[in-house]
């Protein structure tokens, strides 16, 4: 729905990258099946341009294919070990090398380690706090200041800018 608000920008910005080599334009589809992700767009905070963006969590609801096959969203289908049926069909050695560095098929311990990662693949992001962050700026600013070297930072909220002059 928000596509149409920055179609323009969007347009041109495909047109770039696809100058630059990142994409290319077919007048038809150049192979089949294909998936397609709904694209959407936002402004940019700084600029009157507008960026694409990917929805990545459609379908919302639980979809099978013609054939019964579950269709999976690009979010759902990136936290789980899902390999679609041509895959594992497939034995050429590339393609065993290839399934191999994406850790496919997933071992037990992968499948049982699900349960205890909220079901996803991924571990919980560890985020820093405060103690953190004071921590490490004070390494990086004894290590600049034993080299002579300046140290930029971006603009701190007040109360950071507070903890900063009482440490």
């Amino acid at each position: 729905m928000s596509l149409p608000k920055g179609f323009a920008s969007v347009q041109k910005e495909l047109r770039r990258l696809g100058d630059e080599g990142w994409y290319e334009f077919y007048p038809a589809l150049p192979f089949w099946p294909f998936y397609a992700n709904a694209q959407g767009a936002m402004p940019r905070k700084l600029d009157q341009r507008w960026r694409r963006t990917t929805e990545g969590g459609g379908p919302r609801r639980t979809t099978f294919d013609s054939a019964g096959v579950r269709v999976w969203s690009l979010n759902d289908a990136s936290k789980t070990y899902h390999m679609p049926q041509h895959f594992a069909d497939d034995t050429r050695p590339e393609m065993l090398r290839y399934l191999h560095s994406r850790q496919l098929p997933p071992t037990e311990d992968q499948l049982t380690q699900l349960a205890f990662n909220r079901h996803s693949k991924w571990p919980r992001q560890r985020m820093p706090d405060v103690s953190h962050v004071m921590r490490d700026l004070a390494v990086l600013k004894h290590a600049a200041h034993l080299l002579g070297e300046p140290v930029s930072s971006l603009p701190l909220r007040r109360q950071h800018q507070r903890l900063l002059q009482s440490v």
